[in-house]
């Protein structure tokens, strides 16, 4: 299956249909039958049969040799070979162990499968390699939420719990705005590029949407935990950038206007805390990033909100 992110264009191949059947349905905006493929992936359901014998170790779980790296996680080991053209990764998904056998029992076989899919396969062995390959193409990758208006996008950016999904939840609802990611966006200088994800609809996003506004995302999708927006959208369209607001939670509604410099110190202190992390240290390591650039024209805000009617009256105003 060859599919088409941005103008990146990756190829996956596996011998389980079951995962390549599922693998479209996540993809399926990006299908795409374009001649030149940028990366192919293979996806191989086992342990791998690596030597790492001629392998510099570079930390716990990351090794080097001559252009080919060897990241090993739980349940999963993934190959990258740079001196292939195009980039090869394989990705080896081996799932023995009590934690997997715990899952099964408790959310059942074919929920288990899906997020085995998603957070190790997908997650850990395809995307963040897409996200870290778009990054040397002179995008910029920001942990945000984002929603489309008719003057372009609104960006809500923040570390994990802050809000971002939950506001343009709301907003895509009762504003009829486009969802165009809800946890990370694609930028450049003055544009933002979809990148959408399933959506984990958490208890507390349950309490603070109501019971009204669950109906509704149920309504707008197939499936309880599914897929934004719908199918005909293009997940390839780009739009400008209007704003980026900066969220934190508080005892007072707040907006406020802040000027570009705070706003980039703000960004890649949250983004250096993401960069620190394994997962992303040892892909920039394989892929250094470049340097981020964002148009003078973007409005910046820093919103703080006790509630999200506060923060939706504020948002309102500048959308």
């Amino acid at each position: 299956m060859i599919f088409n992110l941005h103008g990146l264009g990756f190829e996956v191949n596996s011998k389980n249909n079951k995962f390549l059947e599922y693998l479209r349905f996540r993809f399926q905006a990006f299908a795409s039958k374009i001649e030149k493929v940028d990366v192919k992936f293979y996806v191989e359901f086992g342990k791998p049969s690596l030597n790492l014998s001629s392998y510099e170790r570079m930390s716990h779980n990351f090794y080097s040799s001559q252009n080919k790296f060897i990241i090993k996680k739980e349940n999963v080991t993934i190959f990258y070979d740079l001196n292939k053209n195009p980039l090869n990764v394989i990705i080896y998904f081996h799932p023995k162990n009590p934690k997997h056998l715990a899952r099964f029992l408790l959310k059942g076989k074919k929920n288990t499968i899906r997020d085995y899919y998603e957070h190790f396969i997908i997650w850990r062995g395809i995307q963040n390699t897409l996200l870290a390959l778009l990054e040397q193409r002179g995008f910029s990758v920001l942990h945000a939420s984002a929603v489309k208006g008719n003057e372009g996008a609104t960006l809500f950016f923040g570390l994990g719990g802050v809000g971002k999904t939950t506001i343009a939840l709301d907003l895509i609802l009762s504003k009829n705005l486009k969802l165009m990611g809800d946890n990370f966006i694609l930028i450049n200088e003055e544009n933002a590029y979809p990148f959408l994800e399933p959506i984990t609809l958490t208890k507390f996003k349950k309490k603070i949407l109501t019971l009204k506004r669950w109906k509704q995302i149920i309504k707008k999708n197939e499936t309880f935990n599914s897929y934004f927006p719908k199918k005909n959208y293009s997940h390839n369209s780009f739009c400008d950038i209007k704003n980026i607001i900066f969220l934190n939670v508080s005892q007072n509604n707040n907006l406020i206007r802040i000027n570009k410099s705070k706003s980039l110190n703000l960004i890649k202190n949250i983004m250096k805390i993401l960069g620190e992390t394994p997962e992303f240290t040892e892909l920039n390591m394989i892929f250094p990033k470049k340097i981020m650039k964002i148009n003078d024209k973007i409005k910046f805000y820093e919103l703080s909100y006790k509630n999200l009617e506060g923060a939706k009256k504020l948002i309102t105003n500048i959308l």
